[in-house]
């Protein structure tokens, strides 16, 4: 959507403004895996220490 934006901002063609939308979305897909990697180790993390406290 921003794409688009800038599309008519700047006053790039169609085209470009197209491939800028398919690059973006697997860089938010990978973008999207990478956080949720980064939750999950986070999330044991937590566990692993209340557990230790709870201990």
């Amino acid at each position: 959507m921003v794409e688009i934006a800038y599309m008519l901002v700047t006053g790039l063609s169609f085209t470009i403004a197209i491939h800028f939308v398919l690059l973006g979305i697997p860089i938010t897909i990978i973008g999207l895996l990478y956080w949720k990697y980064y939750v999950d180790k986070i999330e044991k993390l937590l566990r692993d220490k209340k557990s230790s406290l709870s201990n």
